[in-house]
């Protein structure tokens, strides 16, 4: 007898990321909860953990499909794989200290080219191929290079923002909540402490790993789902098409800032959004993404919240006037927050 928790989760394979990023979000909402009542605290964290665990068990189950550890090109793909992994030992030997405008001023000339050799590489073993584990872990591992060159090269993390944030998340971690409650930021807020109480590593850490590490292992997994599933890519294209997402400006994913946290959902949100329309649970799922960003940056999330409603209004009444009326109130809301931020602090987000 399937438990109560598998009842309400999308019983079919193509759909378990679906699941996985309804988990997250609902993690993210309930901890920005507990933040703005109670305080967040390791005991509730513990509790929230432990729930997410056992409720992750009982909707992921039976969902997770047979992916084979290897089909073809066994020896590009490991060669891809070692390579990253030196390339990032060798920035990871000359970090500094240093300020620098860009993380990439930090890097030879030598390593572009290694990169773009890495690449080619990585691209002759995906083309054309199917979904396997090691494809997969290559991706991941080249991505995360990508994405995680600000962590290897600079000492004491990268850009002033993330200090102020990370300030503000010791506090949070000492205390529960700041006082007086805003309504932005709330969802870095709650999850890097939360994150810190389950894990006991330092504040700074998770804070400095929490969108570099999220982005690496989330695009790649996310794109060849919605590409395959959402977006009907061939499956033997899919996957050079999730390399191809590399193009995609990466520096909002090289650090973390409540703006580069709701970045990342909204590229989760475009990748699913075909996938998602499809069923009630998906159209959840990404009501429950919209929701997470609203909590994290609300700039961002309040138009993507209403995008998510009116993409939901279309699919059900297919109505082009639903269409023109959701893209003027997505319009109308930015200008509103912009106003209201405006008001408030008198300084454009950031």
């Amino acid at each position: 007898m399937p438990s109560i928790f598998a009842k309400t989760c999308i019983q079919n394979h193509k759909h378990w990321a679906l699941t996985a990023v309804f988990l997250w979000c609902s993690v993210v909402c309930v901890a920005s909860a507990l933040y703005v009542t109670v305080g967040i605290n390791r005991g509730d964290s513990i509790a929230l953990a432990i729930a997410t665990i056992v409720i992750s068990c009982a909707m992921l189950r039976n969902q997770l499909p047979a992916i084979p550890l290897a089909r073809e090109n066994k020896i590009l793909l490991c060669s891809v794989i070692a390579s990253d992994v030196i390339l990032a030992f060798v920035v990871w030997l000359t970090r500094s200290d240093a300020a620098m405008q860009s993380p990439w001023e930090h890097v030879h000339p030598w390593f572009f080219v290694m990169y773009a050799c890495v690449t080619a590489l990585l691209a002759a073993g995906v083309w054309k191929k199917n979904l396997s584990l090691l494809a997969l872990g290559a991706l991941i591992t080249h991505v995360g290079l990508f994405y995680s060159i600000a962590l290897l090269a600079f000492r004491f993390g990268y850009a002033y923002d993330p200090v102020i944030h990370q300030a503000a998340e010791n506090y949070v971690a000492l205390h529960g909540k700041i006082l007086p409650l805003q309504p932005f930021y709330i969802g870095q807020y709650a999850i890097v402490p939360f994150f810190h109480f389950v894990t006991s590593a330092p504040v700074w850490l998770v804070d400095r790993l929490l969108v570099p590490i999220l982005a690496s292992i989330s695009i790649p997994i996310l794109g060849y789902v919605g590409f395959v599933h959402g977006w009907r890519i061939p499956r033997d294209r899919a996957m050079f098409a999730t390399l191809c997402l590399l193009m995609y400006p990466a520096a909002e994913f090289t650090f973390t800032v409540p703006h580069n946290l709701t970045i990342l959902y909204a590229m989760w949100w475009v990748l699913l959004l075909p996938l998602a329309l499809r069923s009630t649970n998906g159209r959840a799922a990404i009501t429950a993404l919209s929701l997470a960003a609203t909590i994290t940056h609300p700039l961002i999330g309040v138009p993507l919240f209403i995008a998510s409603i009116t993409a939901i209004i279309i699919q059900k009444f297919n109505r082009r006037m639903i269409a023109i009326v959701g893209a003027f109130t997505i319009g109308a809301s930015l200008f509103c927050m912009l106003a209201f931020y405006s008001m408030r602090h008198g300084a454009s987000p950031s």
